[in-house]
């Protein structure tokens, strides 16, 4: 399948945390081909968030391959919107578009 039409969702960490708080972690890697989340959201969630919802888990979806970890390349743009959003969700945005 081409790169072009895969599909793929992009993660912030308030999504993974309530879906850690209700058992539902494991739904992440099956809604789309592929589950990427900034790095700043797997700082936030597993290194900064460590005994939290979700630390485990996305580190063990991280370390399976289920969802990958996404280093932005415009890092002008991510700092640019972090004054508006936080860091996860400003990487996010530019992994989007």
């Amino acid at each position: 399948m081409n790169s072009l039409h895969t599909r793929c969702t992009v993660v912030n960490s308030s999504v993974i945390i309530a879906l850690a708080e209700i058992g539902l972690m494991g739904i992440m890697a099956s809604l789309t081909a592929e589950v990427i989340i900034p790095r700043a959201v797997y700082e936030e969630v597993v290194v900064k968030g460590r005994g939290r919802p979700g630390s485990r888990e996305l580190e063990e979806l991280v370390h399976q391959g289920k969802v990958k970890l996404l280093a932005s390349r415009d890092q002008a743009l991510v700092k640019a919107l972090h004054d508006l959003l936080g860091l996860g969700e400003a990487e996010g945005y530019r992994a989007s578009h």
